[in-house]
């Protein structure tokens, strides 16, 4: 493989997990908004979360989407 197209791999593989790692944590602050609501079994466990998620989920997607502008301007 050429390193142009490595590179473009790996920079998908990041954006990838960032999404992921960032959804998971703006769920899990969304679980915690609703947690008097939802049952904690319902919420498979995730609803015991704090301040720190919800700014570390933000920061995830700020990543996110600087990875994805940069993943642009190579394509």
């Amino acid at each position: 493989m050429d390193r142009l197209l490595t590179s473009r791999l790996a920079l998908i593989a990041v954006l990838a997990l960032q999404l992921f790692c960032a959804v998971f944590f703006l769920f899990d602050g969304v679980l915690d908004l609703l947690g008097p609501v939802v049952p904690t079994s319902l919420a498979l466990g995730l609803a015991q979360g704090d301040l720190f998620e919800w700014l570390l989920g933000l920061a995830l997607v700020i990543s996110v989407v600087v990875t994805a502008l940069q993943v642009r301007r190579m394509l």
